[in-house]
C-alpha cells in the first residue's frame, strides 16, 4: 500500500486505542469505587449488590482488554509496513 495509507490506518487505530484506553480508566475507576462499597457495606443485600456491579465491571474491563489486544496487533502490522514503505520510498 502508499504511504499515505498506511499513515492513515495507523492515525484511525491510534484513535481506537485511544477511546479503549479511556473506556478502560473510567471502568476500572467504576469497579474500585465498587469493591471499596462492598467492604464498607454493612447489610449483605449491599454487599452483594456491589459485588455484582464489581464483578460487572470486570468482565467490561476484559472485553475491552481483548479489543485493546486486537487493535494492538493490527496497529503494529501497520506500523512494520508504513516503515517499510517509508525505507523504500527514501
Amino acid at each position: 500500500m502508499s504511504l499515505t495509507k498506511e499513515s492513515a490506518y495507523l492515525y484511525g487505530y491510534a484513535k481506537k486505542l485511544r477511546k479503549i484506553n479511556r473506556a478502560i480508566k473510567k471502568h476500572s475507576k467504576h469497579a474500585d469505587k465498587h469493591k471499596r462499597r462492598h467492604n464498607k457495606a454493612k447489610t449483605l443485600t449491599e454487599q452483594d449488590k456491589h459485588k455484582r456491579k464489581h464483578e460487572s465491571k470486570v468482565i467490561d474491563i476484559n472485553k475491552l482488554a481483548h479489543e485493546h489486544r486486537r487493535i494492538m496487533q493490527k496497529l503494529l502490522t501497520h506500523y512494520r509496513k508504513f516503515t517499510h514503505e517509508l525505507k523504500s520510498k527514501h
